[in-house]
């Protein structure tokens, strides 16, 4: 709850910000903040923005939370002050931080991340479902842009961490991909395109036959690889005995399911441009691969137009929902929970 000293603070890193903003906008009349600001005036002001926002957060201040996505570029401006937070971060509680999360996740190849880590760390065992969306938009950016070794660790910890909270969660994002075949086709060929180089000589075949598995494990297939060890996987093996008709009959692909009419239709054409296992991608050309990945995307697009079941793109949801419904008393790590449930004015009941 905020009080009086939350609303001191959150007025004087106003105050100072506003100056600091005018002096970074070159916003100066008759040089005078030139002036304020010269010699190491701008990290003390610097210091004193910092310090009195996580001070406001400390004493629970709305403002304060809305203030701290301005204090990461602060800190990234005047390196000086990242030794003022990781002391102070840590007498905030971690859900005040919910509605910086996106913010805070995209900081993670910045040095103030070090400082950051700890906090990431309490929300990932905490309350994992509030970060994990946030999180893996970043983490599919900086995964490969991340130079620092320590800082790419980090994230790969993180990463770690959140497959094992939350590990419905990746199926549950390769189910909507599924739902969007045409666009996962089309993403595949430009990949292709890329790696497909004119010059055979130059070309990666590792890649390009991992490429080509890629594309039948998501163009060819229904199956959402699962995790053997989660406790739905468990559940539903204990109960087979009693479910084998029902449960199969969701599991299995369907024979309206566009990826198998999909698969009937191309196969052979795909196993002609390609070969079987590949063996024709160091020597076919780039021009006739557009040209017939053309034709088989026009094959694609009449094979979905009439489809509006869900279980013709999917099948992931029935059968995982069905399993979700028979655990519906028993606490599990493995629940999907709706995105934006989270929010920094108030705590968490878990």
């Amino acid at each position: 709850k905020e009080n009086i000293l939350s609303r001191d603070y959150n007025e004087l890193a106003s105050i100072c910000d506003d100056y600091l903003r005018r002096f970074e906008n070159n916003e100066d009349e008759n040089n005078l903040l030139t002036n304020l600001f010269n010699g190491d005036h701008g990290n003390k002001i610097a210091e004193l923005i910092v310090k009195s926002v996580l001070l406001s957060m400390k004493y629970g201040s709305n403002e304060g939370i809305k203030r701290f996505s301005r204090l990461l570029q602060i800190v990234d401006l005047y390196p000086k002050t990242m030794d003022l937070i990781a002391d102070k971060l840590q007498e905030i509680p971690c859900w005040m931080f919910f509605d910086c999360l996106y913010q805070i996740t995209a900081y993670l190849d910045k040095p103030i991340a070090l400082k950051l880590y700890s906090v990431i760390e309490q929300i990932v065992k905490l309350y994992s479902q509030s970060i994990v969306y946030p999180y893996k938009l970043s983490y599919e950016t900086l995964q490969y842009s991340i130079q620092d070794p320590i800082l790419k660790q980090n994230l790969e910890l993180i990463q770690q961490e959140l497959n094992h909270y939350t590990p419905l969660v990746n199926e549950f994002i390769e189910a909507l991909n599924q739902l969007n075949s045409q666009q996962q086709f089309d993403t595949w060929s430009k990949e292709l395109f890329h790696l497909l180089t004119s010059d055979s000589n130059t070309r990666d075949i590792n890649k390009l036959q991992e490429h080509l598995i890629k594309f039948k494990q998501i163009l060819f297939s229904d199956i959402i690889n699962l995790d053997e060890t989660n406790d739905e996987q468990l559940i539903l093996s204990n109960t087979q005995d009693n479910n084998d008709i029902d449960d199969n009959t969701l599991l299995k692909p369907k024979i309206t399911s566009i990826r198998i009419l999909f698969k009937n239709a191309v196969k052979k054409e795909f196993n002609d441009l390609f070969g079987k296992n590949g063996e024709l991608l160091s020597t076919i050309s780039l021009g006739d691969t557009r040209l017939i990945l053309g034709n088989i995307s026009l094959k694609l697009k009449n094979i979905i137009q009439d489809k509006t079941n869900i279980n013709n793109y999917s099948t992931w949801f029935s059968s995982t929902f069905r399993q979700q419904n028979r655990i519906l008393d028993k606490s599990s790590i493995h629940e999907l929970e709706i995105p934006g449930q989270y929010t920094s004015k108030k705590k968490i009941i878990n």
